[in-house]
């Protein structure tokens, strides 16, 4: 590394050097005497709470990983709506903060990382409960989804919006020709 930094004239910050296994086990008895030359103090594991974060990605390897991804990442969310929460924003103002600075944030992630229905539930509640706050009669989330031209705001649908980002995915491989054997 330190012969490529060399020759690129680039800077390699061994601080934010992180291994992870591949299959989820801890390898760390295998590893371990070579991470640790390598000055790399953690091998990230099925055992860690949080997952690995790569290129605002997790890496998740198991349940409880990415549970605690959605909370933190449901929190943030929230976090990121409360500097609006206290402006006297219009309903067409709120319907353009919630598609334009909160579900941004979730095409980024839902791109590849799998979520459950309830955990996108809990992102469309997050919209909801920014989009109604002095609203009543309490507006239906199919309302809020509409066309603008059919009475709606034009908001984007968590769920159909997941499933097209997943279809993308999914889509060349329905796709493919069937091999044929050599």
């Amino acid at each position: 590394m330190d012969l490529f930094c060399r020759a690129s004239n680039a800077c390699f910050n061994y601080n934010k050097v992180d291994a992870f296994s591949i299959s989820g086990r801890d390898t760390s008895r295998f590893w371990g005497r070579l991470l640790q030359d390598m000055h790399i103090p953690h091998l990230h594991t099925v055992k860690d709470p949080d997952p690995l974060i790569y290129l605002g990605f997790p890496l998740i390897q198991c349940t409880q990983q990415r549970t605690n991804f959605v909370t933190a990442f449901v929190r943030k969310l929230k976090q990121g709506l409360q500097v609006h929460t206290g402006r006297s924003l219009s309903v067409v103002g709120r319907a353009t903060v919630v598609n334009t600075l909160l579900l941004s944030k979730c095409w980024y992630i839902l791109r590849v990382t799998p979520f459950t229905q309830r955990d996108l539930a809990r992102i469309q509640s997050v919209a909801i409960q920014f989009l109604k706050q002095g609203i009543f009669p309490v507006i239906p989330w199919t309302t809020w989804t509409l066309p603008r031209s059919q009475g709606g705001l034009g908001i984007l649908d968590v769920k159909l919006q997941y499933a097209a980002l997943y279809f993308r995915w999914v889509q060349p491989l329905l796709a493919m020709e069937p091999s044929t054997p050599p």
